[in-house]
């Protein structure tokens, strides 16, 4: 079980144990999508604690594909005492569409080579942009008007 503080809040997460012996049917979630939770669970409960967390290890893992591992290794701290500021989760659809000129996606790599230029504050730059598009995202992409980042507010380290 972990604890944290956030906003003044204090937020208690579940252990691994306790997701696996909960009842998280509750949740809603889609089948496949349960199942890679208790995979999850399961990974955590039997993992060797004080040991880095990889994006391989990760991966390796039923359910979880480039952007949830990429998402656990932004919010992990890993026992060893590393800290996720250099990831992202790889894919992501609001990150696409706010560092897409126009209505054009980016393709992956074009958007893993945006990010590198953030090294090794990636996890950090990832949560400024969502926090800047917050629910704007879709409006502004369908209205037409030219979608530009420091417009709406985001600090990016290559506009300094």
């Amino acid at each position: 079980r972990a604890s944290a503080t956030w906003d003044g809040a204090s937020c208690v997460f579940p252990s691994p144990e306790q997701v696996l012996q909960a009842d998280i049917r509750a949740l809603g979630m889609p089948g496949k999508r349960l199942e890679a939770v208790r995979s999850v669970a399961e990974f955590f409960r039997d993992r060797k604690q004080g040991s880095a967390l990889s994006m391989d290890e990760l991966l390796a893992v039923r359910g979880v594909g480039r952007w949830t591992a990429g998402y656990i290794l932004m919010r992990a701290h890993d026992g060893a005492g590393a800290s996720g500021h250099d990831h992202w989760p790889e894919g992501d659809l609001i990150l696409r569409k706010a560092l897409s000129p126009g209505k054009v996606l980016l393709p992956h790599p074009q958007l893993a080579g945006r990010f590198e230029r953030w090294r090794p504050w990636r996890s950090y730059a990832t949560l400024h942009i969502w926090k800047g598009c917050g629910s704007t995202m879709t409006t502004r992409r369908g209205s037409g008007q030219k979608s530009d980042i420091a417009a709406d507010g985001i600090f990016l380290p290559n506009q300094v």
